[in-house]
């Protein structure tokens, strides 16, 4: 087996094909056809017309800078993606969007091991916002209120003296 066969094996694994009959079928189709192209890992197998749900691959960025498609930020990524953007139209616009427009993107960070970094650095802000909502929003209106007390703060000393 060649690595490149161990690459499909690994995302034919992580995919989650919906229930929907149609869907599911358009998936098999997809997965069979891109494996045997040998490109099964920059396929998109989700279906976004019709309302489908997840697919399998897709997150070509986070996977280039976090370097594996099973890592747990990149696993935080596709089910948002999977929940919130496949679910609504502009969502689904911006998916479709991504799909055909990062892959270049992400074989150059993939090439350049300080590109990775950044875009780590860049990513996992968003990963923590997107996996604990709570904490930052809470984190956010701290900094705002901050910001707001600290103007009126030197707003005053201003007029003060």
């Amino acid at each position: 087996m060649t690595s490149s066969d161990t690459a499909n094996y690994i995302y034919f694994a992580e995919l989650n094909i919906p229930n929907d009959d149609t869907i599911r079928g358009d998936a098999v189709v997809n997965i069979i056809a891109n494996y045997q192209a040998g490109t099964c890992a920059s396929s998109n197998t989700s279906s976004t017309e019709g309302g489908g749900g997840g697919g399998g691959g897709g997150c070509f960025i986070a996977t280039a800078a976090y370097g594996s498609y099973l890592e747990p930020h990149v696993k935080v990524l596709r089910e948002f993606r999977d929940k919130y953007l496949l679910t609504n139209p502009l969502g689904k616009v911006f998916v479709n969007f991504y799909y055909t427009y990062s892959p270049p993107v992400a074989e150059f960070i993939r090439e350049h091991e300080t590109l990775r970094v950044v875009v780590r650095a860049l990513l996992t802000p968003l990963v923590y916002t997107i996996e604990y909502p709570y904490i930052s929003l809470s984190i956010m209106l701290l900094i705002i209120l901050s910001i707001v007390a600290l103007k009126r703060y030197f707003l005053y000393e201003r007029v003060k003296n």
